[in-house]
């Protein structure tokens, strides 16, 4: 594609511009423009976005509407011959639309094809090729029937290079992303997960059944609320799964009500879709207290619990809005029940936690003071979870932030807590250097943990002061 042809694209993707820069996006666009018509120069061009870029953050933050200009400066770079730079700056700018509340599609999906072209130019045809074929489908609906035959050009000769002309499945190259998505998520990678899933997304011309597309776009939204969640960002989490919970039923949901599922969806990934999101909903909905939105979610997926993992991840979570009712008798009761199930059934990281939250419960009914046996009982049974749950960082770090804020708060057991609050702190370090260079990922995480972190110092003041 010309070079003007995706500038007129990105001043038409980008219609509004950030009223918080002092740098506008849009007009940055027109500057490059001008400097191609010019001299069709494409230095001039990367002079006018390098320097607008440089000069357009705010507290060190870009909009995330600039991601038009990243697409046009990987364009650039492409042109010029550096398809390697192309390729980083796409992914830059997928990262900074990917980590607004409400990513804008035009601006993605541009961005998308430039790294396909890049990715191409790079001679990894089979990624460029699954890379554009859901953007083709984006640009048929944006710019026509002609967009989407030439971009599928492009990709049968990518093709030619693996001797095979025959397009990818629209439906295996999302159903491959958001299995890459997955993955990322279980390792704690959530930007890229947000981005695999991102790429997933089908618009309505996919050529799939209408509930097909559903379930796919549903899927999306659960592994990026999913994300959301990890990082704390519990509203966004919230509203993102909800639009999941929409897309999966036959009208919107109110939120309370058991839903009849949208007929045609596909039949083998039906459960897992379903399960996933009403999970994900039901453990954000407690963060941003709402025990009955949680509640709901629980009832959604009482009958798709069928192996143990599940039973025990949906007792986990009946089990912590009890916790908001107060009933700690029952909560203790029903997770020793659950301890001895789990010790029957083999599953010793599953005993581990559950008789955690067993002593969460015993100790909240006991004396508030910090020399309490319960208050023992709970770091000890705290210690002893992680250590079984010791491959799943996200769940070692709640469990330890979770005692040092319950030992702290129900008796003010600083010096009882220190252990515990210094392991939860490294975990709380180790995770924050997994996510590498994903700042939005980075400071969700320390917002997410901010109250802890208060914690951690009073606990290091009072101790310090005992000594």
């Amino acid at each position: 594609m010309k070079l003007s042809i995706l500038l007129t694209a990105g001043i038409v993707a980008f219609g509004n511009p950030a009223a918080a820069h002092h740098v506008d996006p849009f007009e940055l666009v027109e500057r490059a423009f001008s400097a191609y018509q010019a001299k069709e120069s494409y230095a001039d061009v990367r002079a006018v976005l390098s320097a607008g870029l440089r000069a357009a953050p705010h507290d060190g933050r870009l909009d995330p509407g600039f991601g038009i200009v990243y697409a046009i400066y990987a364009d650039a770079a492409r042109f010029e011959g550096n398809a390697a730079f192309s390729l980083q700056l796409a992914d830059e700018g997928l990262a900074l639309v990917n980590a607004a509340p409400e990513p804008d599609a035009e601006i993605r999906n541009t961005l998308i094809v430039s790294r396909a072209y890049a990715l191409a130019e790079l001679g990894r045809y089979d990624e460029a090729a699954d890379e554009a074929t859901i953007a083709s489908l984006w640009l048929e609906q944006r710019f026509g029937a002609q967009a989407r035959a030439d971009l599928e050009a492009e990709i049968k000769g990518w093709l030619a290079a693996r001797n095979t002309d025959i397009l990818p499945s629209v439906a295996q190259v999302a159903v491959d992303l958001l299995q890459k998505a997955e993955a990322a998520l279980i390792a704690g990678d959530t930007g890229s997960a947000i981005a695999f899933a991102s790429r997933a997304m089908l618009p309505d011309n996919s050529g799939l059944s209408r509930g097909a597309e559903r379930l796919v776009n549903a899927w999306c939204r659960s592994i990026t609320g999913a994300a959301y969640g990890v990082e704390g960002r519990h509203r966004e989490a919230v509203a993102t799964l909800r639009e999941a919970v929409d897309l999966l039923s036959s009208e919107p949901w109110d939120g309370r009500s058991i839903v009849t599922l949208y007929p045609d969806l596909v039949v083998e990934l039906t459960d897992k879709v379903v399960w996933d999101v009403f999970i994900r909903l039901g453990a954000s909905a407690l963060f941003v207290d709402d025990p009955a939105l949680a509640d709901a979610a629980l009832r959604n997926i009482a009958d798709y619990a069928t192996t143990p993992e599940a039973q025990y991840s949906l007792l986990v979570q009946r089990a912590a809005v009890l916790f908001r009712s107060g009933d700690f008798a029952s909560v203790a009761a029903l997770f020793r029940e659950s301890e001895k199930a789990a010790e029957v059934a083999g599953n010793p990281a599953n005993a581990a936690l559950a008789r955690f939250y067993a002593a969460v419960a015993e100790m909240r009914q006991g004396p508030q003071e910090p020399d309490a046996p319960g208050v023992a009982a709970m770091l000890e049974a705290a210690r002893e979870a992680t250590t079984a749950a010791g491959d799943n960082p996200v769940q070692v770090e709640y469990i330890l932030t979770a005692a040092a804020r319950l030992a702290v708060g129900h008796a003010l057991a600083f010096r009882q807590a220190l252990p515990v609050s210094g392991a939860a702190f490294a975990a709380f370090e180790r995770r924050q250097k997994s996510m590498g260079n994903y700042e939005a990922g980075q400071e969700a995480a320390r917002r997410e943990r901010r109250s802890f972190l208060e914690t951690h110092i009073g606990v290091l003041y009072e101790t310090s002061q005992e000594n």
